[in-house]
């Protein structure tokens, strides 16, 4: 080659040539891309936050009632006057022992607790602080029993119907069975508590 011809810059094809065009996503396939992420992260949610199709926080206010109720019966055997209510208290108090232990393995595959940092547990812990307020003031006023006996029947009709509400959407056959159990045990106890109250 001549030096004396100039040559062409290294990049003059390229400067030619026509720029190539970046490849961009479809929008409709990014707005499927994105639907599914947020469907993904729903059913992680959901699942999470379920135990068997039953809600945490049910199953946590269950727990949290059956709990209390077990202490207010607990505490009140001292203060009942007549022996058909302390018979039918401590049969109370047995059956809550019982299913409060039954209970502990289904709350401990369920990842709950029964602490202070539970809002569940917060506010039947509220709710029993007025149920054992109104006792205090009818043993004061010398109505314990007749108290007593009306909020333990009002207490385990709610404890019926979460029962009931549990049932419906559990999957878990060992909740099934403890909540069969523990109704079949709370029905009876509800029926005497009643006929103390129109007796």
């Amino acid at each position: 080659m001549d030096q004396n011809t100039p040559q062409a810059p290294l990049d003059y094809l390229n400067s030619i040539a026509p720029t190539p065009q970046r490849k961009m996503l479809s929008p409709f396939l990014l707005w499927g891309i994105i639907g599914v992420a947020i469907a993904l992260v729903i059913i992680i949610f959901m699942a999470l936050t379920s135990f068997g199709g039953t809600s945490k926080p049910d199953l946590t206010t269950f727990a949290a009632r059956l709990e209390a109720l077990q202490t207010v019966s607990t505490e009140a055997k001292n203060d009942l006057q007549t022996s058909e209510l302390r018979s039918l208290n401590s049969s109370l108090t047995l059956v809550l022992t019982n299913a409060n232990r039954d209970i502990a393995d289904i709350l401990t595959d369920a990842d709950i607790t029964l602490n202070e940092k539970n809002t569940q547990f917060k506010e039947v812990a509220t709710e029993t602080t007025k149920l054992t307020d109104a006792l205090e003031d009818a043993r004061l006023n010398g109505v314990y029993d007749r108290t007593y006996t009306r909020e333990i029947v009002y207490y385990l009709k709610t404890l019926r119907n979460q029962i009931s509400v549990l049932y419906s959407s559990a999957r878990s056959e060992s909740l099934k069975k403890f909540l069969n159990e523990t109704n079949d045990n709370l029905k009876p106890l509800q029926e005497s508590f009643s006929a103390l109250t129109t007796a």
